[in-house]
C-alpha cells in the first residue's frame, strides 16, 4: 500500500532530522512523545532502528536546548 515506513526513505536521507525546527524544551518533549507513539516497535510502522535514532537525536538536542536556555 501507500503506507511506506520511513526507514526506507532514511537510507537516502541521512541528514533528516526528527526534531527539525524545535527550539523549546516543551516542544521537544511533545515531538518526542508523538514520535514514540508512531515508531514504537509494537506499532505497524514501528522500528527499533528508527527508535534508536530518535532517542539519540532527542538526547543530543535536549542537552543543547537546555544549555542554550541557561546561557
Amino acid at each position: 500500500g501507500s503506507e511506506m515506513c520511513i526507514r526506507d526513505r532514511l537510507a537516502e536521507e541521512e541528514d533528516m532530522l526528527f526534531f527539525r525546527g524545535v527550539t523549546h524544551p516543551l516542544a521537544l518533549k511533545k515531538r518526542y512523545k508523538d514520535l514514540i507513539k508512531i515508531y514504537h516497535p509494537d506499532n505497524s510502522c514501528g522500528d527499533k532502528w528508527i527508535l534508536q535514532q530518535i532517542n539519540t537525536e532527542y538526547d543530543r538536542l535536549k542537552n543543547v536546548i537546555t544549555y542554550q536556555r541557561k546561557a
